[in-house]
């Protein structure tokens, strides 16, 4: 029954996206938080699919997985992108942290493809254990760089104006959840 909840939140993953695309014209911060709801989609959307296709488990684990290493990545665009229309001279120390998240999402990444055994197992009762270093740093990789990236994000709301800041923090708010 928990399948309805993932194609609910990833189909208004996918709505408000195109919606938040479709008026791109009037700011240009509103392709990046579309990127970010297109991964929260696909994380959501292969939640819900696994259900349906049990024999394909580890593999479509394997793709949520993306998803979740990508998500940071997304954020840490928008946080870019924030920084960029707010001081237009160069971006510094934040451009710096989003290269690291990209780097590193990449390295976990294109290690989970080649080497997945080496990240993820399934127990014996069908459940995916991520019991070997590589498959913790994948986890605390996630979480430094969701908090990384949503610390950027609050500095960003306080420095906004109002009409701006509260649309922002509705979408944020409706990502991370």
């Amino acid at each position: 029954m928990w399948v309805i909840p993932c194609f609910l939140s990833a189909g208004g993953a996918l709505l408000l996206g195109g919606v938040l695309f479709s008026k791109r014209a009037r700011n240009p911060i509103f392709i990046p938080l579309a990127m970010v709801l297109v991964v929260e989609a696909w994380i959501h959307g292969i939640n819900g699919i696994t259900m349906f296709l049990p024999e394909h488990f580890l593999t479509l684990k394997k793709l949520i997985l993306f998803g979740e290493l990508a998500l940071p990545v997304a954020l840490g665009y928008v946080t870019h992108a924030f920084f960029r229309e707010i001081s237009p001279g160069p971006a510094g120390i934040n451009k710096i942290v989003w290269m690291v998240m990209v780097a590193g999402a990449g390295i976990l990444g294109a290690s989970l493809y080649a080497w997945p055994e080496g990240m993820m197992q399934v127990s014996s009762n069908g459940e995916i254990l991520f019991a070997r270093p590589a498959g913790l740093a994948i986890w605390g990789f996630i979480l430094i760089a969701l908090v990384i990236g949503l610390s950027q994000l609050e500095q960003i709301f306080r420095v906004t104006r109002d009409p701006l800041r509260f649309q922002m923090k509705f979408v944020d708010r409706k990502s991370v959840v």
